[in-house]
């Protein structure tokens, strides 16, 4: 890497929301001034369908998928060392494991760590809530996109390494999206039908899928399922075995999953990210988790919790539709930043001067 180049950070990467808002991380800190971001990925997708939005990205080394943070840093230094002894700090995002793969990584090197979505608390026994813990205790700035989050760090004893930025991704969502944007926020109908997106371990085991592939081949909506690599050749067995029509599809680019959850009329998911950009597009979503998503969409009634998937029953589906068809989508606007990236900006130099 040359030495005439700009001062950046290690961004630390590995599944696919992060690859998206690695995007529009760069976006933010070009037009704002702020360090480049040099992505290096953790390996924790190794799948080419779950890497279709990851650009710009240098691997650590596929073949580590599952190990331990601690030699995932190692390898990491011994390959792109200088590299990383060149950055000026390490950032990570969310709650999936590349995030503690960061936090090692931090702790490695003496690189000051930048926690983005930091203080989401949702399910203790789920390691994404351990993972967000450790990146806590250990970051020197936690940005925090509610104030929900906020107040969870700071009864971790964390608020004054923290700041509420709202989602940093928002502006760059917003000018990729405008012209959808207008649509969803003007009334548009979206089609009949619900979109499926799972991915969580409690929701994959046999006995979940095979009752979730139960209750949607009997549910009132036409069904269309965004299936994970992970879980594709035991739910197409299903499928075929019970001769559902449930629409199947690979994984699909953020801007063809954007045009989809703008298409449908429910969003059934247990995923935290696309249940933000269902609220942007306005669409209610069904959040397959025992506790967790987003309060703050559950207290205006965008999103309805319903447990895990093995429990799920068609009145309680069809309960949810009807539900949502009778309220319509709740009039507001969450997450966005309300300064613009202003709080993010003045915390970020303050770090790196």
């Amino acid at each position: 890497m040359s030495s005439e180049r700009r001062p950046y950070l290690v961004a630390v990467v590995g599944v696919r929301p992060q690859y998206i808002r690695l995007q529009a991380l760069r976006a933010l800190h070009a037009a704002e001034g702020l360090p480049d971001l040099w992505a290096l990925d953790s390996g924790q997708h190794p799948d080419k369908e779950m890497r279709a939005d990851a650009a710009d990205v240098v691997a650590v080394d596929p073949s580590m998928r599952g190990w331990p943070p601690s030699l995932v840093v190692r390898r990491a230094m011994s390959i792109h060392g200088s590299d990383i002894m060149g950055a000026m700090g390490v950032l990570v995002m969310g709650d999936a494991n590349p995030t503690v793969v960061g936090a090692a990584l931090s702790l490695e090197t003496g690189l000051p760590l930048v926690h983005i979505e930091a203080g989401a608390r949702r399910d203790p026994d789920e390691p994404e809530d351990r993972n967000s813990r450790v990146a806590a205790a250990i970051a020197r700035l936690s940005c925090a996109v509610t104030q929900g989050n906020l107040d969870s760090l700071t009864t971790e004893g964390y608020g004054r390494r923290a700041v509420v930025t709202g989602d940093l991704a928002w502006p760059w969502f917003a000018e990729k999206y405008a012209g959808l944007l207008r649509q969803t926020a003007a009334g548009q109908k979206s089609g009949p039908g619900v979109l499926v997106s799972i991915h969580r371990p409690f929701n994959s085991d046999p006995e979940s899928l095979r009752n979730l592939v139960d209750l949607l081949s009997r549910a009132s909506l036409p069904a269309t399922w965004v299936v994970h690599p992970r879980n594709a050749r035991v739910i197409r067995s299903l499928v075929e075995a019970r001769r559902s029509k449930i629409r199947l599809v690979q994984p699909l680019g953020h801007s063809e999953a954007v045009h989809a959850v703008a298409g449908c009329e429910v969003l059934l998911t247990d995923s935290g990210g696309l249940i933000r950009e269902a609220h942007y597009l306005r669409r209610p979503a069904g959040v397959l988790r025992r506790v967790g998503g987003w309060p703050e969409l559950m207290n205006v009634g965008a999103n309805q919790l319903l447990g895990y998937a093995r429990d799920l029953t068609l009145d309680q589906f069809e309960g949810f539709i009807g539900k949502c068809r009778a309220q319509g989508y709740p009039q507001v606007s969450l997450f966005r930043p309300e300064k613009g990236p202003s709080d993010y900006r003045a915390a970020m130099k303050e770090i790196f001067r």
